[in-house]
């Protein structure tokens, strides 16, 4: 089933080539846990971005628990950024959909896989904020890969991540679905407890999801792009241990071609679906330090 709405994620070193060198600072660094994640920080007169987001959100909902593994911080420049990489991909997704379809038999692999990847394309498209055809990048509201920590504030101290012009904080409630892009189209599945990614492989295997391809990238809530082989036999090697999928997580089956369009969607896929928000309902602020003249406690 193709999702007709937009939903509110190459190895993490090599997605970190893609972007300019402040993004891909924050990105260098191997993210073990939520925790790990680096984010921006301003002036340490200024209030944390934790505690903003905690009095907005209980300013809003006070009956409902904030679930800090959904919350997430936007800047000016990721927005910037994240809006030229969706018009990329998207544009990239076209042509190699357009040259798949070329001579293509009808009803055939190669004219079912260029489908899919005209699916791909339009769900690009529907992952940009209404009326996206514009240069207005601040419409599309991208995140940085990390989630907001009160506890790493306290533990971080100066470093921790604090409120910025044009900053925006927010958190979303936790979805009940995870995301697959793979040889047949977009998919939208349900999440089941001690759901697996080699799980999700074998059962796209099964629906013939996977095709030729021999990589697949897990995009999880909080950002991070976690890449594995597609072979049974070649899961496991090198320490690597099989990998949960939380509720909110994307899947995306690499494009098999070796040409260099579909090495770079491989990378600027998943990249740019960690941008996306990590869930749905997601509430939003944007406070700029000067306007905060009493730093929530």
């Amino acid at each position: 089933m193709v999702i007709p709405v937009f939903s509110s994620l190459a190895r993490l070193n090599r997605a970190a080539i893609l972007l300019p060198l402040g993004l891909s600072t924050l990105l260098a660094a191997p993210l073990s846990s939520a925790d790990d994640t680096p984010l921006p920080f301003s002036a340490a007169s200024t209030p944390l971005a934790s505690q903003v987001l905690q009095a907005q959100w209980d300013s809003l909902t006070p009956s409902q628990a904030l679930d800090w593994r959904y919350s997430f911080v936007s800047t000016p420049l990721v927005r910037q950024q994240m809006a030229a990489r969706a018009n990329r991909v998207s544009a990239e997704l076209e042509l190699i959909a357009a040259r798949y379809a070329v001579g293509a038999k009808e009803d055939s692999s190669q004219a079912r896989y260029a489908e899919a990847l005209q699916a791909w394309q339009a769900y690009v498209e529907q992952g940009r904020a209404p009326g996206t055809h514009s240069p207005d990048a601040d419409a599309v509201l991208a995140r940085l890969p990390g989630q907001l920590d009160p506890r790493r504030d306290m533990r971080d101290g100066p470093q921790a991540i604090r409120i910025a012009p044009g900053m925006v904080v927010g958190a979303c409630q936790a979805p009940r679905s995870v995301v697959i892009l793979d040889a047949t189209g977009v998919h939208e599945r349900k999440w089941t407890p001690n759901l697996s990614l080699d799980a999700l492989i074998d059962e796209r295997a099964a629906a013939g999801g996977i095709g030729p391809a021999v990589e697949v990238s897990l995009v999880t809530p909080q950002g991070q792009v976690l890449t594995r082989p597609v072979a049974s036999w070649n899961r496991l090697t090198s320490g690597d241990a099989d990998l949960p999928v939380a509720p909110g997580a994307s899947v995306v089956i690499s494009t098999p071609g070796i040409d260099t369009a579909q090495q770079w969607v491989n990378e600027a896929l998943p990249a740019w679906l960690a941008s996306r928000l990590p869930g749905h309902a997601c509430q939003s602020w944007q406070l700029d330090a000067a306007k905060l003249s009493t730093p929530p406690r």
